[in-house]
Order: C-alpha cells, then sequence, then structure tokens
C-alpha cells in the first residue's frame, strides 16, 4: 500500500467546514446549446463509422518468459486491433440513441419522417504504460508492476436537413483511465479493467458531450447568500436554504434601507431568489447594483455569469419559437367568393297603337262640334 500524506486532507477539511458555514442553495439551470438546430424536432441517428488503434501491454508471465511472450504477441494482437469494429459500432449507435433520447429535447425516429439526420464517425485509442514501482506495506518494502490503461475517443458529426445540406458539424472527445497492480505483468494485466469496457465509458462521456452541444441541457449550480451588517441576515439565509423563502425576502427587503454592506447583501440574495424564479433580466439588474455597491471579482463574476445566462435565455427562446412556427399546421385560405350575377333588367314596354293608325303616326285630334 503505498503511504500517503494525510496533514493536507486534513487541513482541506477544515477549510471546507469553515466555508460551509455560509447558507447556500442549488439552483438548476438551463444551458443553450452550442449549435443551433433551428425547426429541428426529429432526428434520425445514422451508424457511425467506428475505428481504433490498441497499444496494450501484452505481458503474460514473469521474468524471461514474460518478455518472450510479449515480443511474439505485442505485434499481432496489436495490430489484430480491429480498425472498424462492428460489435463497437453497433453498441455506440444504441448508446447514442439513448442518450439523445434520454435528454428528452429530440424525438429520435428510424423512420423516414424526421426534420434532420445526425451522421458521423468515431475513433478510439487505448494505450497502456506499466512500470515497477516500489510499494510499502506492514513496513516493508516490495517491488510491483503498476500497469496504467487509458482509453481516449473522439467522435465528429455533422446534423443535415432533409435535402442533405449540412446545417450543424463539430466533434466530441471522452477520455476513461483504469489502473491495476500486481507481483508481476500478467497479473497486473488480469486485474485491469478490460479495453473494450474503457472504450465503451469513453464512448459514453463522448456522447454526452455531442448531445449537450445539440440540445439544452441542466446542470446545477451552487449559490451563496452574502450577509451585512444587521443581525437578521443569518436567520434569513438559513430559511432560505431550507427552501423557505417569504420570511427570507422579507428581511432582505428591509435591508435595502440599511447601511451599504446591507444593501449590497441584501440586493445579491434577492438576485439569487431571481435566478430562482427564471427572472434572469431582473437577477442582473441587481447583480449590477451590488457591484456598484462593493465592487469585487466575484460580483463582477455574477454579472459576467448572469448576462450569459440571459443571451441563452433569448437563443432558447428563439429557438422553441422556430420549433413552434414548423409545428403549427398551414393556415386554410379563405375560399374566394364568385361574384355576382348582374342583375336581370326588365324590359321596356312598347306602346300598343292607336285605332286606326300606325304606331309611329301620332293620334290625329277630333274636330270641334259644329253649332246648331
Amino acid at each position: 500500500m503505498k503511504l500517503r500524506h494525510i496533514l493536507p486532507l486534513g487541513l482541506s477539511a477544515s477549510m471546507l467546514l469553515v466555508a460551509g458555514c455560509a447558507s447556500s442553495t442549488r439552483l438548476q439551470i438551463q444551458r443553450a446549446p452550442e449549435l443551433s438546430l433551428p425547426g429541428v424536432k426529429t432526428v434520425k441517428i445514422k451508424e457511425f463509422d467506428v475505428t481504433g488503434d490498441l497499444d496494450l501491454d501484452l505481458v503474460s508471465g514473469k521474468g524471461l518468459l514474460g518478455a518472450v511472450v510479449n515480443a511474439a504477441v505485442d505485434a499481432g494482437a496489436n495490430a489484430l486491433a480491429a480498425k472498424k469494429d462492428s460489435a463497437l459500432q453497433k453498441q455506440n449507435l444504441s448508446d447514442l440513441r439513448q442518450a439523445i433520447a434520454q435528454n428528452g429535447y429530440f424525438t429520435v425516429t428510424d423512420g423516414e419522417d424526421y426534420d434532420a439526420v445526425i451522421s458521423g464517425s468515431s475513433y478510439y485509442e487505448v494505450k497502456d504504460d506499466g512500470e515497477e514501482v516500489e510499494s510499502k506495506e506492514d513496513g516493508k518494502t516490495r517491488r510491483v508492476y503498476e500497469l496504467r490503461r487509458k482509453a481516449s475517443t473522439r467522435v465528429r458529426f455533422t446534423v443535415a436537413d432533409k435535402t442533405g445540406t449540412v446545417i450543424a458539424a463539430s466533434e466530441a472527445s471522452g477520455l476513461q483511465t483504469s489502473t491495476a497492480s500486481g507481483d508481476y505483468a500478467g497479473e497486473a494485466r488480469d486485474r485491469i479493467e478490460s479495453w473494450q469496457t474503457l472504450v465503451r465509458k469513453s464512448f459514453a462521456s463522448a456522447d454526452a458531450a455531442l448531445v449537450k452541444k445539440i440540445a439544452p441541457y441542466y446542470v446545477t449550480e451552487n449559490r451563496t447568500f452574502e450577509s451585512g451588517d444587521d443581525k437578521s441576515f443569518k436567520a434569513a439565509n438559513k430559511s432560505a436554504q431550507d427552501g423557505v423563502w417569504e420570511g427570507a425576502i422579507s428581511t432582505w427587503k428591509a435591508a435595502l434601507g440599511g447601511s451599504t454592506k446591507d444593501k449590497a447583501a441584501a440586493y445579491h440574495n434577492l438576485a439569487i431568489y431571481d435566478e430562482y424564479k427564471g427572472e434572469l433580466d431582473s437577477a442582473l439588474a441587481k447583480y449590477l447594483e451590488v457591484q456598484k455597491l462593493a465592487p469585487s471579482s466575484s460580483h463582477a463574476a455574477d454579472v459576467a455569469r448572469t448576462q450569459t445566462r440571459v443571451e441563452e435565455a433569448r437563443k432558447l427562446r428563439e429557438a422553441e419559437a422556430a420549433r413552434a412556427a414548423k409545428a403549427a399546421p398551414a393556415p386554410i385560405p379563405a375560399p374566394v367568393a364568385e361574384p355576382a350575377p348582374a342583375p336581370v333588367t326588365a324590359p321596356v314596354a312598347t306602346p300598343a297603337p292607336a285605332a286606326g293608325g300606325s304606331i309611329n303616326a301620332p293620334a290625329k285630334p277630333k274636330a270641334a262640334a259644329r253649332k246648331k
């Protein structure tokens, strides 16, 4: 067993205990992805080509025999490390589909009704590094063989729409390590985690990084409440830490009329509450007020962090608007009204002809009566 210094650990624990006296709260923060995929709701994932290289410590015995076996096997076994590993390829596809589905932002489909298709290639490299080291156990020193195995992965991917136009491209990486020791190299090799398991874990971490590049995700962040000159801050901050915000808010608002330190602490704590509610513009305004009252690097960091969150929230709103617009059914055009038929004009009646005359001849006036 290797000797370790315990004094720094005890000192660190004491420092954490002191730091832990301040009340704090943990917030669930939604982060925007690095890449923008406007209007994409359903994705199809193609199988990635998976290739890799192995550089394994293959010593399987002690002394000269181990050296002979290593020399004979090393070149052949490492050369046979699949340049195109179909088993890992299928496993990687399954794990990537699961990672994207668990995030919940996109629907994953095998069919043809999709908005975008994700394709790419994956590469892994496994490297062993072994050496003899001294180990102290029960006051005795002995030599053991220590083997360290590192599996690194890189995933390159593109996102294209149904026409084949690439709308985003990036890459993600992963890393996993394992260590084992034994009386000789072969024993250490038998105890160490298999390279296949390490590669899969490494690809899983790369997949998680890939998802964060294309979809919103949540992280947990800590916020520490500040105290002012007023003694009531301690109880109020503890109340907020326990999730009872109402009484704490009243105390902080009352402290806005106190000393400069009280005002700065109150604005700081009220800004945290705004973050908790998701009111980021209001939180930013309060953090700016804190920086004016009590300039410091930590308060400047609060401002910068919240400015980033405001910008990310804007991007998320725009992305949701694009998705909603694509999902909305196209409006049905109103029917075009046919023009009304022209009114029928009644025929003009032709006057009847006078008796004994023609139609066009005027009637003759009657003769005056003769007097007797």
